[in-house]
C-alpha cells in the first residue's frame, strides 16, 4: 500500500527549476544561432555565452522486483547454494543476476537477430499462467540461440 506524504512535506516536482532554466537557456542560444543564420549582416558582433555542461552524476542503484513461484525460488536458492559450496565463497542472488546481465549485454546483438528470425510473439495476459510459461520458454530459446551465436566472453 502506498504511503501518504506528511502534510508539511514539499510535494514532488519532476521538473525542477534548475532543469527548466538549463533547457530554456540552451533554447535561447539555439534561437540566436538560427536568427544569425537567417540574418546575413548582423549589425553588432554576437557574444555567445558557453554554458558548462554539468558532470553526469552516476545514478544510484535501482531496485527491480520479480515475482517467483515457490518452486522457482527454491531451485534458484539451491543453485546459489551449490555455487557457494563449489566456489567456496558466498554467491548472492544479486551477484548471479548481474552476471546474467553481463551475458545478456554480451549477446544482445545475436539475441535480437534470433528474435527477428523467431517472428512475432504475443505476450499473454498476466492471469494466463500456462500462456506466460510458454511465452517465457520461447524467450529462453531465443536467449539460448543468442548466447550460442555470441560465443565466449572476453
Amino acid at each position: 500500500m502506498a504511503k501518504r506524504a506528511p502534510k508539511d512535506e514539499k510535494p514532488f516536482n519532476p521538473i525542477e527549476s534548475a532543469l527548466v532554466e538549463r533547457v530554456a537557456s540552451r533554447a535561447l542560444v539555439r534561437d540566436s544561432a538560427v536568427a544569425l543564420a537567417e540574418d546575413p549582416a548582423p549589425t553588432a558582433p554576437l557574444v555567445t555565452e558557453v554554458f558548462p555542461t554539468p558532470a553526469i552524476a552516476k545514478r544510484p542503484p535501482r531496485e527491480k522486483r520479480v515475482l517467483l513461484s515457490w518452486e522457482e525460488e527454491l531451485a534458484l536458492q539451491r543453485l546459489l547454494d551449490q555455487l557457494t559450496e563449489t566456489l567456496q565463497t558466498p554467491v548472492k542472488l544479486s551477484n548471479a543476476l548481474r552476471s546474467c546481465l553481463i551475458l545478456l549485454r554480451h549477446a544482445q546483438g545475436p539475441i535480437v537477430e534470433s528474435a527477428a528470425r523467431q517472428g512475432n510473439l504475443v505476450r499473454p495476459a498476466n492471469n494466463d499462467q500456462t500462456g506466460i510459461a510458454l511465452f517465457e520458454q520461447r524467450l529462453a530459446s531465443i536467449f539460448q540461440a543468442g548466447f550460442t551465436t555470441a560465443g565466449k566472453l572476453d
